[in-house]
């Protein structure tokens, strides 16, 4: 029992060396600067996507607070459009929404990057801890996701790093289904892995659930139980619908329809 709660105490203390080293040299100033890839701040808040994706963070609780729909922009370009549907609240502008009513946007950024940062490295481990690969190796290929390059990078302003977290969480989920000791069980983590699943195009990151929407579902095939890959199948299912609606509403007819051109 020691033993394993040591071996715990120091891969949790692994997790967040690592998430405080992949944040270097920003971390030096958490309560001042944002921990993103924007522009110098000079003492004031510096410029780049990071304070958009605040702004919808915030816009979550603000909503809730006055009693409006989280996913309803009333403020942007107004009095020019009528108020917008917008995504990249979920899941995270509800975590930041306490964090910033007690320390400010700046602080609950910061803290919340490095928690999901932290988290990536720990959703990875229990997940191949689940596939019987021994601690170390789980270990080694938990850092590998959590510190790897394009991961951090677009984790700087973007959501795309902080939306592959949902991963791994949603395969350790699937794992922990297939060997539920009981149907309750089997139902509830089911369901986590498809709210995981769901949650990639709930979040705005529809060019990563053209990625992961058909790696779960042939990993749910790979690895087929009838309770979790049922509700992995789901998932998919739910978050291919909600893709298309956010197509449907969000951008269809607006300037990201147009896409970029592979020089921008």
């Amino acid at each position: 029992m020691t033993t394993g709660r040591l071996r715990w105490g120091c891969l949790l203390a692994l997790f967040a060396v690592a998430a405080v080293v992949a944040t270097i040299p920003a971390v030096d100033q958490l309560r001042s600067e944002f921990i993103a890839d924007g522009a110098p701040g000079y003492g004031e808040a510096a410029s780049g996507d990071h304070l958009q994706t605040t702004y919808r963070f915030w816009l979550v609780g603000h909503q809730l607070e006055q009693g409006g729909a989280p996913w309803i922009d009333p403020y942007s370009f107004q009095p020019l459009v009528d108020p917008q549907v917008v995504l990249g609240g979920w899941p995270y502008g509800f975590p930041f929404w306490p964090l910033d009513a007690l320390a400010g946007p700046v602080v609950a950024w910061n803290v919340l990057l490095l928690l999901v940062t932290f988290a990536a490295g720990l959703f990875t481990y229990l997940w191949l801890r689940e596939l019987d690969v021994p601690p170390w190796g789980a270990a080694a290929g938990a850092l590998a996701f959590e510190l790897a390059p394009y991961r951090v990078l677009q984790s700087g302003g973007h959501l795309l790093g902080w939306i592959a977290v949902l991963v791994p969480l949603a395969l350790w989920a699937f794992e922990r289904a297939r060997r539920a000791g009981t149907r309750r069980a089997g139902h509830l983590w089911g369901a986590l892995a498809a709210v995981a699943v769901l949650s990639v195009p709930l979040s705005g990151q529809l060019h990563l659930a053209l990625g992961v929407l058909p790696f779960v579902a042939v990993y749910a095939a790979l690895r087929y139980s009838r309770t979790a890959s049922l509700w992995a199948w789901g998932g998919v299912l739910g978050a291919a619908a909600a893709g298309l609606i956010a197509e449907t509403v969000v951008i269809s007819g607006s300037t990201e329809s147009e896409g970029r051109t592979l020089a921008e």
